[in-house]
């Protein structure tokens, strides 16, 4: 279909057609979704009078192609050029920018987020799984300021329960999850998994128990063998031998409770 394309983009600059900004747009985001990004760029630098559609489908062919650092200076660039971004571009960059936690790209778009009142629950979630990653809990926890609580969304509320952890802020990982389920919002495995790691390193093991009891009944999840693993880490790390004994002769699964019964002297039980 790339061949197809090309053709096409060979017929539109011998018909005349060739400085046709939409049409020229359009072939950047062809290229870009079939992960040509080097016929994309060349599409693109094409482009006389590129707006911020332009910019966008740019961006997000980086972002797609897995090219992070491209579409960091892409966002530079477009900034230099006097094109202001719009809530896609930020959420393009932003997504590009957690994975290699470039803190101040970070900090610039979420100064931009603030400046044209972004409030959009993608873009807080990118910015706090972008602050996670880099340890700024409470640059995670000030994205509230461009997203009223009443504009997250499962996700946003597991991106800061995921900050929080990742800060060493356990307690307060395992508290938001609480408040998740107190405003309505129904937690998905992700969401439990980190409630269970951070329950495990706070030693919050009774909430842990009452939380994977009433799993099937809370929230009409079924544990999954990653959550009988989390849940096995909890009751290892907390001495809870005998209990996680229990557990673990219902799944096929030994090798997480091997470190736990380590922890506390009790290889035998990995042994069984």
């Amino acid at each position: 279909e790339i061949e197809r394309g090309r053709e096409i983009h060979a017929q539109l600059h011998t018909s005349g057609y060739g400085g046709d900004r939409y049409l020229e747009n359009l072939l950047v985001q062809m290229y870009g979704e079939c992960g040509c990004v080097e016929d994309a760029h060349a599409a693109f630098e094409a482009i006389h009078e590129r707006n911020s559609f332009s910019w966008n489908i740019m961006l997000a062919g980086s972002r797609q192609s897995q090219l992070k650092s491209d579409a960091v200076r892409l966002f530079a660039s477009m900034d230099l050029a006097g094109i202001p971004p719009d809530e896609i571009t930020l959420i393009n960059v932003t997504e590009a920018c957690s994975s290699f936690d470039p803190l101040d790209e970070g900090r610039t778009i979420h100064e931009h987020a603030v400046a044209i009142s972004v409030a959009v629950h993608k873009l807080a979630t990118a910015l706090i799984t972008l602050y996670g990653r880099c340890g700024h809990v409470a640059d995670a926890w000030s994205v509230c300021t461009i997203a009223a609580r009443e504009n997250w969304n499962t996700y946003t509320w597991t991106a800061m329960m995921a900050a929080l952890a990742a800060g060493g802020q356990h307690g307060e990982a395992v508290n938001l999850f609480q408040r998740m389920g107190q405003e309505g919002f129904q937690p998905d495995l992700v969401a439990l998994g980190i409630n269970f790691l951070a329950c495990s390193h706070a030693g919050m093991i009774d909430q842990a128990r009452n939380c994977f009891a009433s799993i099937d009944r809370d929230y009409g999840i079924t544990a999954s063998p990653e959550l009988f693993v989390s849940m096995l880490d909890v009751l290892g790390r907390s001495g809870g031998v005998q209990e996680a004994r229990e557990l673990i002769e219902s799944i096929p699964v030994g090798g997480a409770l091997l470190g736990s019964c380590g922890i506390h002297g009790a290889r035998h039980l990995s042994r069984r």
